[in-house]
């Protein structure tokens, strides 16, 4: 588990927003450990590199037909603060 951990801390950015879909539906117990990661992740770039972020969080927040997924991508959306209306 630390070692699939450690995989989301240091995988590429690209890839890292590319696999952001399964890993919202990942299991509890990983989604739990891989939730902090994304939150610390994504809020320690600069804001313009968080939009790809937030845009696909909200897309799966309204688009995803896994429940869980729709649920988790609110959760770190509103983990990650206030951030601007999609123009």
């Amino acid at each position: 588990m630390q070692a699939f951990v450690k995989e989301v801390e240091t995988r590429p950015r690209a890839r890292l927003l590319a696999d952001l879909p399964q890993l919202l539906i990942l299991s509890d117990s990983k989604f739990h450990m891989v939730e902090r990661v994304l939150v610390r992740r994504i809020l320690g770039l600069e804001p313009d590199a968080r939009g790809p972020f937030i845009a696909a969080l909200r897309v799966e927040a309204a688009q995803s037909p896994e429940l869980v997924a729709r649920e988790r991508a609110g959760r770190l959306l509103a983990a990650l603060g206030p951030h601007p209306a999609a123009s």
